[in-house]
């Protein structure tokens, strides 16, 4: 990780390391604690299911009640769950313990506000400044306490239900892989309790497999298996539950700006899509603004991360946005990116149609898009990278106004990510490699 400790979705990095070590996760829940609490204070804390995530649960919780915070103690719970429950259990913010898509060894920390949605960047400031003062630990003259929240999952699971309109989902095989994430469980019971036949892989919840060849980073595992079980729909999670993609009848994976084009076209129909518009990011196909188009609405781009997608949302009074990785928020049933709660969306409007996904998702005509992720040490700035941006130009010049190309360094991972749309999958392809390659020269 940089000098700084948050990236565009928390805290992360390798469990047990760096920010990450259980002093530190116990030092940054004081802080923590110090920032948010004002005072008497109450917290949601839950966590996906890497084998880190008790110990370093027990670090932060620590922390939080030597700075004065009470926590309701959600144990493995999805990070959407932990931003709806702050509200019904009166809290005043929620943490997550959890690094979503990475791998076991990865863990991290999402810490959210009142209202279940993620902190600005301004607490994030005074939460980073407060850490690196060399200082003692912000600590309160009472000791917070901690209650174990034994019905966190039925109360998640029960508001789920209450987003759904009256009938069931009868009648429909669903394939659903949880990532051997914090989805595990309550993904598949509320599908099941709509009626669905659920098969289900990947719900191991031990955490030593999360992510691993599986989940929404590999939509080619629930494919797979909703081809053998001749499934009407394929659903996947990542490990901690805020993001899906889905698997049409076809075979044919549906990612965050096909769950937008279907969306909107259905909220537009209901009447339900103000200021006719819809937030993506800048990664999003130019194909969703043609598709956005032909209903008379407008796609505006943020920046990439679910928090600036929402932002945008609530400047704008959007009540859709997305980004084609597959968080995706519907407002006003959230503020989150949820999977589980997007994925009853979709069903919803399946349900409703009477259309399979796949006709529903030929409203989305994408163009040819190749996104590399070349590893990379450190974050020079990209103008100062001669050879790198030579080859941008390039690739620009070649495209013209038929394609665009974007480079952009990875607010989570130690990547930059080349992305270029246009004419010829191979010819754009070749000239994302070779914008990577010029990183390394």
């Amino acid at each position: 990780m940089s000098n700084r400790l948050f990236g565009t979705d928390g805290i992360r990095g390798i469990a047990g390391k760096g920010f990450l070590s259980a002093d530190s996760v116990r030092r940054l829940g004081a802080i923590i604690g110090a920032t948010l609490g004002k005072g008497a204070a109450r917290a949601c804390v839950g966590r996906d299911t890497r084998p880190s995530g008790a110990t370093l649960s027990t670090a932060l919780l620590e922390g939080l009640t030597g700075a004065g915070m009470d926590v309701v103690d959600l144990g493995i719970a999805p990070t959407p769950a932990v931003a709806h429950l702050v509200g019904p259990y009166e809290c005043d913010a929620g943490v997550v313990i959890s690094a979503s898509h990475n791998p076991a060894d990865y863990n991290g920390l999402k810490v959210l506000g009142p209202a279940g949605e993620k902190i600005d960047d301004a607490i994030e400031r005074e939460i980073e400044e407060r850490y690196l003062e060399d200082g003692p630990d912000p600590s309160a003259a009472h000791r917070g306490e901690v209650v174990q929240a034994s019905d966190a999952a039925r109360r998640y699971v029960s508001y789920l239900r209450g987003t759904w309109p009256e009938g069931s989902l009868d009648g429909m095989r669903i394939a659903v892989d949880c990532a051997n994430g914090a989805t595990g469980k309550v993904g598949p019971e509320i599908l099941q309790e709509l009626g669905a036949d659920v098969r289900v892989t990947c719900a191991d919840m031990s955490g030593a497999e999360i992510n691993l060849n599986c989940g929404a980073l590999y939509p080619e595992n629930v494919q797979q298996l909703a081809r053998e079980v001749e499934a009407d729909v394929g659903i996947t999670f990542d490990g901690d539950g805020d993001r899906l993609m889905m698997v049409d009848d076809s075979g044919q994976v549906r990612d965050g700006d096909d769950i937008l084009a279907v969306g909107a076209r259905d909220l537009d129909r209901r009447g339900q899509l103000p200021g006719k518009g819809v937030v993506g990011t800048v990664m999003s196909n130019v194909g969703l603004d043609r598709s956005l188009e032909e209903i008379g609405a407008k796609l505006v781009r943020s920046r990439v991360g679910d928090r600036f997608v929402l932002a945008e949302m609530q400047e704008r009074g959007f009540a859709l946005g997305g980004e084609p990785s597959g968080h995706v928020i519907f407002i006003p049933l959230s503020r989150a990116g949820d999977g589980i709660l997007t994925a009853l969306q979709m069903l919803r409007v399946i349900r409703e149609s009477g259309e399979r996904l796949s006709v529903l998702s030929r409203c989305l005509r994408k163009v040819p898009q190749v996104v590399l992720n070349v590893p990379v040490k450190d974050r020079r700035p990209l103008d100062q990278l001669e050879g790198v941006q030579g080859q941008i130009r390039l690739a620009e010049e070649s495209l013209g106004r038929e394609g665009r190309v974007l480079v952009r360094y990875s607010g989570t991972e130690p990547v930059v990510r080349v992305m270029i749309e246009g004419p010829g999958r191979d010819a754009i392809r070749k000239m994302a490699q070779a914008i990577g390659d010029a990183f390394g020269q």
